[in-house]
This record gives structure tokens, C-alpha cells and sequence, in this order.
């Protein structure tokens, strides 16, 4: 039976490398290190809402349509969507560059310490 090729460990979480294929018809085997599919990482109804959004040409008014979502909830599904694909930012990292400017405006670390911070240091 074929199965989905994973996008991630199901251990730690972290990228799977491909280093074997087979072909099943002449038997020919290649071995390496191989980078899967950038869209493997994608659950399945993230591959599905992606589907949905190039079939639709990118109009998020059909997308909301045909899944019955309200605005907010399909943008915010489409920025989970570049977040998991790494073109974007979590917004929790967002957060806690804020937090790290609120602490150096109220003194409790100093500008080198909120650099590091920024930077990814620490």
C-alpha cells in the first residue's frame, strides 16, 4: 500500500531528508540525500485549503464561499499556512519581539540584552 509521504518526523517534528527511491518497474535505485517536496509539511487540510485558494485564483471571497468561513478565519487560515512553510513568522514570535521592546522601555534589560534577544541569542 502507498502512503502520503510525511512531511515530518512523527518523533521530534523536525524535516524528513529522502535517501532512497525505487522504481517499482525496472528496479533502478537511487540513493542520496534528497529534499522533499516543499509542500510536504502541509497537513491535509492545509494542502486542501491551498488547492482550494490556486483554483480559485486567489479570491478569498470564493474560498469563504465554498468553505463557509467568514473573512477573518480564511486569512487567518492562509497566514497558518505560510507560517508552516516558513514564508512568514509566527505571530508568537511577533509577540515576544514586542515583549523584549516593552522590557528594554522599561529598563529591565539593556539595549545589547534586547539585541541578543532580537537576534535570536538568547
Amino acid at each position: 500500500m502507498v502512503q502520503a509521504l510525511p512531511g515530518t518526523c512523527p518523533s521530534c517534528g523536525s524535516r524528513l531528508m529522502i535517501i532512497r527511491l525505487d522504481c517499482r518497474n525496472c528496479g533502478t535505485v537511487l540513493e542520496g540525500e534528497f529534499t522533499p517536496p516543499e509542500f510536504s509539511v502541509l497537513a491535509p487540510e492545509q494542502l486542501d485549503l491551498l488547492r482550494l485558494f490556486l483554483l480559485t485564483e486567489g479570491n478569498t471571497r470564493k474560498v469563504q464561499a465554498v468553505l463557509g468561513l467568514s473573512y477573518p478565519t480564511v486569512k487567518k487560515r492562509l497566514r497558518e499556512l505560510l507560517v508552516t512553510l516558513g514564508y512568514e513568522r509566527d505571530q508568537s514570535a511577533a509577540l515576544s519581539r514586542r515583549e523584549v521592546l516593552e522590557r528594554l522601555g522599561r529598563g529591565e534589560i539593556t539595549v545589547e540584552e534586547a539585541e541578543r534577544l532580537l537576534l535570536g541569542e538568547e
